[in-house]
């Protein structure tokens, strides 16, 4: 049978551009990931900084074990990364806060593979910790 699993998650950010100093948040979560559903990450990007910025790139990495161990991400996840299309940028208003996936810019995605052969149980009720790496520019 498919089992579920539902996982919580832990962002962080790289600060950019530092030769501003400007610096913005990355943050969200997810639950509910089942065998063979893509789910897409809501991501809120803040920027406390009082002039705009526009987000150009974004990275999501998943640590290679579940907390409680047990539920190896390279055998049981997959990640499909947010596009970001030549020349298209992410504004953020000044003191405002932007969820993606928003006006056609896309957001990462997760899927917990469907193992037919492979008992998947050890991956209920597993966490995982993502990383976020961003960019973007004044």
């Amino acid at each position: 049978g498919r089992e579920s699993a539902t996982t919580a998650y832990d962002f962080s950010y790289r600060d950019a551009p530092r030769a501003y100093g400007l610096r913005f948040a990355v943050t969200g979560d997810i639950t509910g990931l089942a065998p063979g559903l893509w789910r897409e990450v809501p991501v809120q990007v803040s920027n406390p900084n009082g002039v705009p910025i526009s987000l150009t790139g974004l990275t999501l990495t998943v640590g290679p074990d579940s907390t409680p161990r047990g539920c190896l991400t390279a055998t049981n996840l997959e990640v499909r990364q947010p596009v970001f299309r030549a020349g298209r940028v992410v504004p953020v208003s000044p003191r405002a806060t932007v969820t993606l996936p928003a006006r056609g810019f896309s957001a990462a995605a997760i899927r917990l593979r469907d193992l037919p052969n492979v008992n998947q149980d050890v991956c209920k009720n597993k966490a995982f910790t993502l990383t976020w790496s961003a960019a973007a520019e004044q």
